[in-house]
């Protein structure tokens, strides 16, 4: 195993930074992102339209035909084949998204676990945690950027910025992890996550999503708090997640972290 990175934040010079993950979506996911495509519904009555339409073949114009020398004619008739054209893109388009239509889109979110010097969590923050919204309304030590379930489009697909200054002062350490919903990490196959430092926009480090393991939780990096300063530390840790439905989410994720890293943590 490498070397695993940490970076110190002192106080008194730097207390913000932002941390985010991008993955590869599922193709339907972009198909529908890049033709606007509403539902597997509408997909499938546009779909049907457009295979009637492409497969009547145009008749044949004997006047069109004979005037193709014109150049007006002519432009006619290339403006018919590349309409024709484009409408065999989209049908083919259409295809692979509905060919997809019963898969599950890869859903990630993004999370922090706080917790106090006696290795009880504290709080969490996720996409839809309650304890997000009461961060954000008092003192903002955590805004996250909000749930995307389907991992299409350009920047960072979730984010979240931290306020070290605002932390609780019985915080004493932040894990942060990507649950992943439905999928393994294997079968996403690309993504990354990154810590930047917001004060110049630098990267402090990162690191990509490609695995072959076939767990769903990924515990990234650890926020220790070093008497005046704060130590990030990388993790980069895939571990396994139970499915019983008798516990949360939240406490699910929260017994690895506390079987695993918690007792390291406060030794």
């Amino acid at each position: 195993m490498t070397d695993l990175r940490s970076h110190i934040f002192p106080q008194a010079k730097q207390a913000r930074f932002r941390v985010g993950i991008k993955w590869d979506p599922l193709e339907r996911d972009d198909l529908a992102e890049a033709h606007a495509l509403e539902s597997p519904a509408a997909a499938r009555v546009e779909y049907a339209k457009l295979a009637r339409a492409l497969k009547a073949k145009p008749r044949p114009n004997g006047l069109v035909s004979l005037f193709s020398f014109i150049p007006f004619i002519r432009d006619y008739q290339l403006q018919e084949e590349r309409l024709r054209t484009e409408k065999e893109k989209r049908r083919k388009a259409l295809a692979k998204y509905l060919a997809q239509e019963k898969m599950e889109s890869f859903d990630l979110d993004l999370c922090a676990f706080c917790y106090d010097k006696n290795g009880k969590r504290h709080s969490f923050v996720s996409p839809v945690s309650v304890e997000e919204e009461e961060a954000i309304g008092k003192e903002s030590a955590f805004i996250h950027s909000g749930d995307d379930m389907t991992g299409t489009g350009d920047l960072f697909d979730e984010d979240m910025q931290v306020n070290l200054s605002a932390l609780d002062p019985a915080i004493e350490s932040v894990f942060f992890v990507i649950v992943s919903n439905h999928h393994g990490f294997d079968e996403i196959k690309g993504g990354s996550w990154s810590f930047i430092n917001t004060w110049g926009e630098t990267e402090i480090f990162s690191a990509t999503l490609k695995t072959q393991k076939k767990d769903r939780l990924h515990v990234i990096g650890r926020l220790m708090r070093e008497e005046e300063s704060w130590k990030l530390q990388e993790i980069a840790d895939y571990c396994p997640l139970d499915d019983s439905e008798a516990l949360s989410l939240d406490q699910r994720v929260d017994a690895v972290l506390s079987s695993r890293y918690i007792p390291k943590a406060n030794v």
